[in-house]
């Protein structure tokens, strides 16, 4: 039997978490549930003992899972600890942490026809994946999408197109994955399909367009490329495995894996003071952490979550006092966190990559699909989290008095439309606090649509959204505005930087827009005809708000402002726009050539910098003084110096914070 003695992990954790009569179970893949489980000496060993040992467990009482172990099935969650004695799950030991997984491994294959091979699986398999890249459920086209020619009588529950030739009977039983609107793929089970008509099992929350995109998957007949796959189920919860495997290598040589439980760790009841720590969840088929149930004073610390199919951790009903902090969120196919009615709560120091990036999977039948974060409720934070590759919304946070912050977004909505790094919705979207994030390269994406209308924004203060401040963000390179309002009141947009975007500040005016108050804001062109300001009345005459104390800079054309009223476009230059707007006479804008080329220079850490400038060129300020040697960058900003020359073949100057630590998780 393995001994580990991990002697100062042992004394620290029970010193700070545990309370004297705690009880501490161990479990290890070299374990038995026939041991006593209480030392490392002779752990315990199945998922089914940690749930027969979680039903009996009291405040303070531990569980440990060796590290390097893996354990397959699906933690239930059933007792609660106390304000001073929290319910622990953790991990003892050396290496990689251990490991909850969703998935079997797949073996004992047998050659079907041609080059798909069949495995019996215990279970009802819900992906597959091969050394953790997700394959193809067979898809039909295998790339591509198809065109709706027409709704049926109810848009949310049907389509016929005219391309669908095949023999009636043939897609039933088969997924329909469909574009339903700008912000959102939907999915289905087809109920029937007769004379090129789909009629779908679960209607969708959006009504299907004519001319928009859809895909077919799991059809064992459209099962004809590499890396495809299809399950069929028999009547005893289980089945057979069909996959046409990567070139390469030969099927018995390869990591296949199997998704056959839908949660990593559930609760179904109530629970309070439990934390979760040093744990990596991967391979679920719904989510790896979901309590449906109100929770309070949760914790998530050093965990991993990767490969899952919906969501990392889910917690739809009211919870207070939840930390998530120090996570990694890897290859979640819907969002990574979704938290609804959540108050006081911390979402911080997490990392999350590729979030909602294969369209049609993910979530179905609602607005945020496929966002990296989405959090609904009152006085929560989040902060210093770094976010990249997202299909659409990097922070959705909606509600009253939070705080995002310090975070860093890069590539978002890769694959949606109309959306924003960091958004919010709704007029109980008030009084909270966006300040020192650090946004990129927000694309939008119209594919599958019949608009051909990029709306992706860096931050979007989405319609009522109210009372709300807006600061000392830097944002760069949106595919249509750095920050936008739509129909807000009483936000105060101030120090912030919008460079290298079609448009500064944008607003959507009808009758709620107004009275929102836009200073000191460094707006700054670094390509011809970006615009500094677009404003869009929609309905109603209201002004946006009051403007004073900006820097525009529009290299390449004279006219900051854009105004559409009536559908008719104009263009303002400063002092019509200041006659227009009745405000900004302190502003100042620049259109010449002294601002045609500039460097932007930011700083993502909490420590002061002090940045050498390249001799060779001269460089000025906001105010076009020259500055002569170096520029300090206070944390959490960024400057904007103009140039005499073009910059661009030299590499921006980021600087940012030193990486996370993640304990014990080893690449």
């Amino acid at each position: 039997m393995k001994k580990i003695f991990p002697a100062l992990f042992f004394i620290l954790l029970v010193l700070s978490s545990a309370t004297s009569h705690a009880a501490i179970y161990y479990f290890s893949n070299s374990g038995d549930d026939s041991n006593n489980g209480i030392s490392p000496v002779y752990p315990f060993n199945s998922v089914k003992k940690i749930n027969d040992i979680i039903q009996k467990m009291k405040p303070g009482d531990i569980i440990l899972l060796e590290r390097g172990s893996v354990f397959y099935g699906q933690i239930n969650i059933s007792s609660s600890g106390n304000n001073n004695s929290p319910l622990i799950i953790g991990a003892y030991g050396n290496g990689k942490n251990p490991i909850i997984s969703g998935s079997v491994p797949v073996s004992d294959w047998s050659l079907y026809k041609g080059n798909i091979y069949s495995s019996n699986v215990n279970g009802i398999v819900k992906n597959l994946l091969v050394n953790e890249d997700q394959m193809t459920l067979a898809r039909y086209p295998n790339s591509g999408y198809l065109t709706i020619d027409r709704p049926v009588k109810d848009p949310k529950k049907g389509f016929s197109d005219n391309y669908l030739k095949q023999y009636d009977g043939y897609w039933k039983g088969s997924n329909v994955r469909i574009r339903t609107i700008n912000w959102a793929y939907e999915y289905s089970d087809v109920q029937d399909f007769k004379k090129s008509t789909l009629t779908f099992k679960t209607p969708t929350l959006y009504p299907v367009q004519s001319g928009w995109g859809y895909y077919l998957d799991n059809n064992l007949y459209e099962l004809d490329t590499l890396k495809e796959w299809y399950f069929a189920k028999n009547k005893n919860e289980s089945g057979v495995v069909y996959f046409n495997p990567p070139a390469g290598s030969g099927i018995d040589k390869i990591n296949v894996q199997a998704s056959i439980f839908d949660y990593g760790i559930y609760s179904y009841k109530a629970v309070s003071n439990v934390i979760l720590r040093d744990i990596e969840i991967r391979n679920q088929s719904i989510s790896g952490i979901y309590f449906p149930v109100s929770s309070f004073n949760l914790k998530i610390e050093n965990c991993s979550f990767k490969n899952i199919l919906q969501i990392g951790i889910s917690i739809p009903n009211k919870s207070n006092n939840t930390l998530i902090e120090n996570c990694r969120f890897d290859n979640i196919n819907g969002k990574a966190i979704y938290l609804s009615g959540i108050n006081n709560s911390i979402i911080s120091g997490n990392i999350f990559r590729n979030s909602g990036m294969i369209p049609g999977y993910g979530t179905t039948g609602d607005a945020y699909p496929m966002t990296a974060v989405y959090i609904f409720g009152n006085s929560n934070t989040v902060r210093e989290n770094y976010i990249d590759n997202v299909g659409h919304d990097g922070i959705n946070c909606l509600g009253t008095g939070n705080i995002v912050e310090k975070n860093i977004i890069k590539n978002c909505l890769l694959y949606l439309n109309d959306g924003g790094a960091i958004k919010c919705y709704g007029e109980y979207s008030k009084n909270s606090t966006w300040k020192n994030n650090f946004i990129f390269n927000v694309k939008g994406n119209y594919d599958n649509t019949n608009s051909r209308l990029i709306v992706a924004l860096g931050i979007y203060l989405d319609e009522f959204s109210n009372n709300n401040s807006i600061e000392n963000n830097t944002i760069v390179k949106s595919g249509y505005s750095g920050i936008g309002i739509n129909n807000g009141y009483n936000n105060v947009v101030k120090y912030n930087i919008c460079y290298n975007n079609p448009v500064g500040i944008n607003f959507y005016q009808n009758t709620h827009g107004k009275n929102n108050w836009i200073f000191k804001n460094i707006i700054s062109g670094k390509e011809n005809e970006q615009s500094a300001i677009d404003i869009k009345f929609l309905g109603g005459d209201n002004l946006p708000g009051k403007f004073d104390s900006n820097y525009y800079f529009t290299p390449g054309i004279n006219n900051p402002a854009r105004v559409t009223y009536d559908n008719v476009e104009s263009e303002f230059n400063y002092e019509e726009w200041k006659d227009f707007i009745r405000s900004d006479a302190h502003s100042k804008q620049y259109s010449g050539n002294e601002n045609k080329f500039s460097k932007l220079f930011t700083n993502m850490s909490d420590d002061s910098m002090t940045v050498v400038l390249n001799s060779g060129f001269s460089h000025k300020d906001k105010n076009l003084n020259n500055v002569i040697g170096s520029v300090i960058l206070k944390p959490w900003s960024s400057e904007i110096l103009f140039v005499n020359s073009d910059l661009s073949k030299f590499p921006d100057l980021v600087s940012a914070g030193g990486p996370l630590n993640f304990g014990n998780i080893q690449e």
